[in-house]
């Protein structure tokens, strides 16, 4: 059974993670409070729930929340704006385009790894948990990861409406967006983006004005939290529903000496 932090039945599945990795550390005879972290993080969870805020989860836990296509450090907006054109020219044979917006452009952008002036963001505490455990980038394992929450109602939401009359790249406030489902993992991942006037400056939401918390993850955890969290269905082939998510959550099972027999 899936499940979405703030309904009733996350809350158990946390609990569950936290048993299952307790129960792994204890094997492995270490001696990490893995089980008060992830008893924290239930109650953590169930401060912000999943109607109000939206998560995001880092790998390191000192990288800015900065959108990619500004990181760089020579952000142009007019080479911005070519290379959403670009993608847009040389996507159409693979998508159905037909009424899709500008915004809509952006958000499938982003979702294939297009530097954008977006973040992902998600409903999902436990889908950002995952994220911020993965350890794709072998420099992950070293670095403490973070779920960082953000309540919606402190920053806003640019509606369909607005956006019929605004162009993404001409905002002037930082806002949530909710993108279409233009594509299963986006739906999976319970997913969501925020958009950003000024891609090559950091977001500086830690401001009165913006309700912002976060959970920090021991590096020694994670791979035990992603252990927990496979168990409870969460895992590339939940957050990426096709064959390429489900060929990295068999690698990894193939690696961790967890396929089933």
């Amino acid at each position: 059974m899936k499940t979405v932090a703030g309904d009733a039945s996350p809350i158990v599945g946390v609990v569950s993670l936290s048993e299952a990795v307790g129960k792994v550390t204890a094997r492995a005879g270490k001696s990490l409070p893995a089980g008060d972290k992830l008893a924290e993080f239930v109650r953590w969870s169930q401060d912000h729930p999943a109607n109000e805020w939206v998560f995001r989860g880092q790998r390191n836990k000192e990288w800015r929340l900065q959108p990619s296509v500004g990181r760089d450090g020579s952000y142009s907006l007019d080479w911005e704006r070519l290379l959403l054109e670009q993608f847009r020219r040389l996507a159409e044979p693979y998508v159905n385009s037909a009424g899709m917006t500008d915004w809509d452009w952006l958000a499938l952008a982003q979702h294939h790894g297009l530097p954008t002036r977006l973040l992902d963001w998600t409903s999902n505490s436990l889908v950002a948990c995952f994220f911020a455990c993965q350890t794709a980038h072998s420099q992950a394992c070293e670095m403490d990861g973070q779920v960082i929450a953000i309540e919606t109602r402190s920053v806003g939401f640019y509606e369909s409406n607005d956006q019929q009359d605004i162009d993404p790249l001409e905002i002037e406030t930082a806002k949530m967006i909710r993108p279409r489902a233009l594509a299963g993992r986006i739906v999976n991942q319970r997913g969501l983006f925020s958009i950003h006037a000024h891609p090559d400056r950091s977001w500086g939401v830690q401001t009165k004005e913006i309700d912002l918390a976060h959970f920090d993850i021991p590096k020694e955890l994670k791979k035990l939290l992603l252990r927990g969290l496979h168990n409870l269905g969460i895992d590339d082939a939940h957050v990426m529903p096709d064959l390429d998510g489900l060929a990295r959550t068999l690698k990894w099972q193939y690696e961790t000496g967890t396929l089933p027999g």
